[in-house]
């Protein structure tokens, strides 16, 4: 069976408000299309019903076959960016760019031992550093892909991780260096704190950017 234009955009308003995400359905249309290439007879949409119940199991199966590919794909993403922050530790030549970074915060913290240093401008730094990786997200969402008609799988985990990044650090930051915080430390402790949430602050920002920017594709499960 040849469809027509037309035809294929009778088949994308059918099916599209049941998958969440644009794989899921560029899948089931692609699978769609093909199937309906080896049939015979006159175009019907019932057709397209019986393909989706015979080949995925109707649309509820979709749907639950969908939020468990989400999680599956968000745990191996998730999985890549704890590989890409040991590899950004230890691995050449970042660790290169890590010894450097550490020798710049043993100089800071150094200093701070017999000048003054004003904190507050240290962590106003830290939390615009860490947004970073929302910004990336926004951009990638709603920016590059502002005419896309479907949600890519990928922004699920890019929102989790950047929001769980940016609460980690707000919560030390809270607790440790701003006036009244929860634990009352010294000046000198805080410039350690800060110097070493900025360490590892960069890492992660690194590692989400070559993981999101370069690296991310959709990963089979």
């Amino acid at each position: 069976m040849l469809l027509t234009e037309e035809q294929c955009a009778e088949i994308r308003v059918y099916i599209f408000d049941v998958p969440r995400y644009r794989e899921t359905y560029d899948e089931i249309y692609d699978h769609i299309l093909n199937s309906m290439a080896s049939k015979e007879g006159d175009f019907d949409l019932e057709l397209v019903r019986e393909i989706i119940d015979e080949d995925f199991g109707g649309f509820s199966q979709i749907v639950k076959q969908e939020a468990l590919y989400q999680k599956q794909i968000t745990s191996k993403y998730r999985k890549m960016l704890w590989s890409e922050m040991y590899a950004g530790t230890f691995h050449f030549p970042e660790a290169l760019k890590n010894l450097g970074l550490l020798f710049i915060c043993y100089m800071i913290y150094d200093y701070s031992l017999t000048n003054e240093v004003n904190v507050k401008v240290f962590y106003q730094a830290l939390l615009i550093a860490v947004t970073i990786p929302g910004v990336i997200y926004l951009v990638k969402r709603f920016i590059i892909d502002r005419n896309r008609l479907k949600l890519s799988i990928k922004y699920d985990f890019m929102h989790q991780a950047w929001i769980l990044g940016f609460l980690l650090m707000n919560s030390m930051i809270t607790l440790t260096l701003i006036d009244g915080a929860a634990f009352e430390i010294s000046k000198a402790a805080k410039v350690l704190v800060i110097l070493t949430l900025y360490f590892v602050t960069s890492i992660y920002i690194r590692s989400f950017m070559r993981l999101c920017v370069k690296k991310m594709q959709i990963l089979t499960v």
